[in-house]
């Protein structure tokens, strides 16, 4: 027997691995190894933890053994043992090749399944990590909780007003999701042996109404790298996670059969040696940074005739116009030759999907021609506002400009720039309902017509009774829809369908429910001619007369005297 006594209490236990054999001379009884756990040496509370009965057939095979135990506390002592099954005459060599090893397994996680998810206020998000427990060991199964911001994130209502389901598993699911929602997003796990930190996952929940990107105002500091070496770094809004995905690239030549702005693109780095190490988007084959303080250079220099192009990715679908505004400006220079360099400069604003060219906006500005130093101005300042309808999520809106070529009548040119102080605002009209006066048609049947201003989507209609649905079922209720209408018909028989009546229009701008009226019954106008008088009286006793069910006005389920007095008293008093 072998005895081996925990040192310490081992969080995640023990694995014993390697192989045993047995060595028979003279013999041919079976015999029986184990591997046993003592609790601190105590012996009725042997756990067997693996056995094996070798066979003459088995005689010096090196048999696999691969034994986890979950549980190991100081002072316990592992085993390991054999004997004959039954009296032998002679010799049993047992030997074994076993490790001991400190088994502590963790999570390896996989990436995000979507790094960045986009939603509007009010729709749903779900994230999602996967991870593996390596060593796969089911003892050890880890406790699973993601947090945000590092802060964790419990099941139920957030303090925004989300609804939150899924915080203890891979994949949490975000219902009416808020602004106040969004952030960063890590799915940590824990077992006794520590914890495992999943990537980043980045919710942004973009609010109803609008929101705005000021590029200049917005700019975030970039991470240091040197040229050629990484893609910069997207710009944040307000909430502090991507509103645009922020590119910078060279387009196409000029004389290429595309768009020059549309060509396949070498991004652009961050170069924090230029402009006295504050920084600057450079290009690692080019010694002139085509942006920096002042904004794009298209610079000529470069032998292969490319054009320096930015790049904002829509991070949602926008059913409603982007409006771009603000200025650009067209400046002219080039070293020694600045008086000489007098080439217009066209310059385009785009939204693009797939390389695709759906709507611009274009110009070409004119420096004056001169050949003087004197000559003013040198830069050109223009107000921008247009808007661009349509855009989807990762559609992109790009600006460039480019000097004119030889070719078009304007050989010289230098180094001429384009800087922008653009605003990308979108604005997301609320969701506006007229309700038309409550009609009364023949038998005080009751019309309510709800209108909205034409939207960029159809909105839905819902009509409620005292805040729940009505039942489109119920014969008693007709509705009818147009893109911009609806209509609510109700035929009343009985005083069930008294109540408050409200319409709830929602669109990919939000929601909003009004008020619509309130439907109460006049019993004493019990021929429905909107006079309470004698008539009604002659009605109601021809219906109680031969005890028809409608003079029930008490709803006890018949028709006696109690209802006449009902009547009268309702009578009375009018409506």
């Amino acid at each position: 027997m072998i005895r081996w006594i925990a040192p310490a209490t081992l969080p995640g236990g023990l694995r014993i691995q390697g192989s045993w054999s047995v060595n028979w001379v003279n013999n041919a009884q079976p015999y029986e190894a184990v591997i046993a756990r003592l609790p601190q040496g105590r012996g009725d509370l042997a756990e067997v933890l693996t056995s094996r009965t070798f066979t003459i057939g088995e005689q010096q095979a090196a048999i696999p053994v691969d034994v986890i135990v979950p549980v190991v506390n100081q002072g316990d002592v592992i085993v390991v043992s054999g004997r004959p099954t039954a009296d032998h005459p002679w010799y049993i060599y047992f030997s074994d090749a076993l490790t001991f090893t400190h088994n502590c397994p963790s999570v390896v996680f996989a990436a995000p399944t979507e790094p960045l998810v986009s939603v509007r206020e009010g729709e749903s998000a779900s994230l999602e990590i996967t991870g593996q427990l390596v060593p796969d060991l089911a003892p050890f199964a880890a406790s699973l909780r993601w947090h945000r911001d590092g802060t964790p994130v419990m099941d139920g209502v957030s303090p925004e007003g989300a609804v939150i389901s899924g915080a203890t598993t891979t994949q949490l699911s975000i219902a009416n999701a808020k602004p106040g929602d969004s952030g960063h997003y890590v799915l940590i796990a824990s077992n006794s042996c520590g914890q495992s930190h999943s990537g980043q996952a980045t919710l942004a929940v973009y609010p109803l109404d609008s929101f705005q990107w000021k590029r200049s105002a917005d700019w975030t500091t970039p991470p240091p790298s040197a040229a050629g070496t990484s893609h910069g770094n997207p710009d944040d809004d307000q909430l502090g996670v991507p509103v645009w995905h922020f590119l910078y690239s060279f387009g196409g030549r000029v004389d290429s059969g595309n768009p020059w702005y549309l060509e396949a693109a070498t991004p652009m780095v961050w170069d924090p040696s230029w402009y006295g190490s504050s920084g600057a988007w450079a290009v690692g084959n080019d010694l002139n940074p085509p942006i920096g303080q002042s904004g794009l250079t298209d610079n000529r220099v470069d032998s292969a005739g490319r054009i320096p192009v930015v790049h904002w990715e829509a991070p949602i679908d926008l059913p409603e116009p982007l409006h771009v505004s603000g200025t650009i400006s067209v400046g002219w220079s080039g070293g020694g030759d600045q008086a000489l360099n007098r080439a217009p400069m066209e310059v385009v604003i785009a939204h693009t999907r797939g390389g695709v060219d759906l709507a611009r906006y274009s110009s070409t500005f004119f420096r004056l021609n001169c050949s003087s130093w004197s000559c003013l101005p040198w830069t050109w300042v223009a107000p921008i506002q247009f808007s661009f309808s349509g855009v989807q999520k990762g559609d992109r809106i790009v600006v460039s400009g480019r000097c004119l070529t030889a070719a078009e009548g304007y050989p010289q040119h230098g180094w001429t720039t384009l800087g922008d102080d653009l605003n990308f605002s979108y604005s997301c009209s609320p969701v506006e309902i007229d309700l038309g006066e409550p009609r009364y048609t023949l038998g005080s049947n009751v019309l309510f017509v709800a209108g909205v201003r034409p939207l960029a989507e159809q909105p839905s209609f819902t009509w409620l009774r005292n805040g729940q649905p009505v039942d489109i079922a119920d014969p008693r209720y007709f509705i009818t829809n147009s893109p911009t209408t609806s209509e609510l018909y109700i035929s009343p028989s009985v005083e069930g369908e008294a109540g408050t009546y409200s319409c709830r229009v929602q669109s990919a701008c939000g929601s909003i429910e009004i008020v619509a009226g309130q439907v109460e019954y006049c019993l004493a106008d019990y021929n429905h001619d909107a006079a309470v008088d004698g008539d009604d009286v002659i009605s109601f006793f021809a219906d109680w007369d031969p005890n028809s069910i409608e003079a029930d006005i008490d709803n006890s389920g018949g028709v006696d005297g109690d209802d006449v007095i009902l009547f009268f008293h309702r009578w009375d008093n009018g409506c």
